[in-house]
C-alpha cells in the first residue's frame, strides 16, 4: 500500500471513529460533550425538552395544546452572548442534553428549519451548578392563533 493510500485510509477511519463514537452534533471541542476543554467525566449542564404550541386554535380544557418539536436546534453561549459554546438537535421526543461545566450561560433556540420564521423561541438564561444538570424546557411558538 502506498503512504499516501494508507494517510487517506486512516483519516477514513479516524473520522468513522469519531462518528461512531458518539461524538454528537457538537461544534465544540469534537468530544461532542460540552465544548473545547470540557473534561468527558463532567457531569454538569443542561437539558430538558423543546415543546411547541399552541398546536390548536381553539384552547380545550383538559386538552393539551403543545406538543415535542424534533429536530429543534438547541444552541448555547456565553452569558453575556457571544461565540457559540454548543448545539444540540433535540430528539423525536423534543429532549435534549448538553455537558457544561458549571457557569452562567445563555441558550439560544434556533428553528428545525434553517431560515425559518416560525416556530420561534426566546433567549433564556441559567445558571449551570457543579454535579447537576439544569433543567430547561424551551417553549417555542408556532404562531397558530
Amino acid at each position: 500500500m502506498s503512504r499516501s493510500s494508507w494517510w487517506a485510509l486512516s483519516c477514513v477511519a479516524l473520522s468513522a471513529g469519531g462518528a461512531a463514537s458518539g461524538s454528537g452534533s457538537g461544534s465544540g471541542s469534537g468530544s461532542g460533550l460540552g465544548g473545547p476543554g470540557i473534561p468527558v467525566a463532567l457531569r454538569s449542564g443542561v437539558r430538558g425538552r423543546a415543546l411547541q404550541g399552541p398546536i390548536h386554535p381553539v384552547e380545550q380544557a383538559g386538552q393539551p395544546n403543545e406538543a415535542p418539536l424534533p429536530g429543534a436546534v438547541i444552541t448555547v453561549q456565553p452569558a453575556a452572548g457571544g461565540r457559540e459554546i454548543e448545539r444540540r438537535v433535540a430528539d423525536a421526543q423534543g429532549r435534549f442534553e448538553i455537558v457544561l461545566a458549571p457557569g452562567s450561560y445563555r441558550i439560544v433556540p434556533l428553528p428545525p428549519q434553517p431560515g425559518a420564521f416560525l416556530p420561534r423561541a426566546a433567549p433564556q438564561s441559567l445558571l449551570v451548578q457543579p454535579d447537576r444538570f439544569t433543567v430547561a424546557d424551551v417553549h417555542y411558538d408556532t404562531g397558530i392563533r
